[in-house]
């Protein structure tokens, strides 16, 4: 019966909280470019998909707070070491979850820069074939991000948004994408 209680009162309590504040939705597919250096070797990838999904909260003055689960995925085409090149053949597929802080850039228009940060946790996964050589890593770790983007709100419910974005894995791994999005205000 106490437990009943505690979660009505907690229900109705969080419903109060969060009344007044302007929740969205998003969706986003495009670009990931990444580059790596793995041991002394410098692998070289092609561009790959990226995709994602967010739920975020509008504060007052501009700052948003939002959650995001990501995919990028890219093919290797090449590993280097100084002058000698060999084809390989592979991919390496990332799996990422972080915490956003983002501002919209206040313009009178209903185009809005947002720029922001966020950290979350990265797990990745590669696999390399070559001539008779079959090699998979995995790791994770902590991983942060810059965000810049253009939002352009086309009605009261829906905008759409350009974004670019840098990830910070280690100093050994580069990557980054463009992408397309739709975001679903829920009021």
């Amino acid at each position: 019966m106490k437990i009943k209680a505690l979660l009505i009162l907690f229900l109705s309590c969080s419903q109060a909280l969060f009344s007044g504040l302007n929740q969205y939705e998003g969706i986003w597919a495009g670009a990931s470019f990444m580059s790596s250096k793995i041991d002394c070797y410098d692998v070289i990838f092609d561009p790959g998909f990226t995709g994602g999904a967010m739920y975020g909260i509008k504060w007052p003055y501009g700052i948003s707070t939002e959650i995001e689960g990501c995919y990028r995925q890219n093919h290797i085409s090449d590993i280097k070491k100084g002058k000698l090149s060999s084809k390989h053949h592979g991919h390496m597929e990332i799996f990422a979850g972080f915490v956003n802080l983002l501002y919209d850039i206040p313009l009178q228009t209903r185009i809005i820069p947002v720029v922001g940060v966020g950290a979350g946790w990265e797990y990745e996964r590669a696999n390399l074939r070559a001539r008779g050589l079959d090699a998979r890593r995995e790791d994770s770790a902590f991983i942060s991000q810059v965000i810049g983007g253009l939002y352009y709100r086309y009605n009261r419910c829906f905008s759409f948004f350009l974004t670019g974005r840098y990830y910070f894995f280690d100093e050994d791994v580069h990557s980054g994408i463009v992408a397309l999005g739709l975001v679903h205000h829920l009021y």
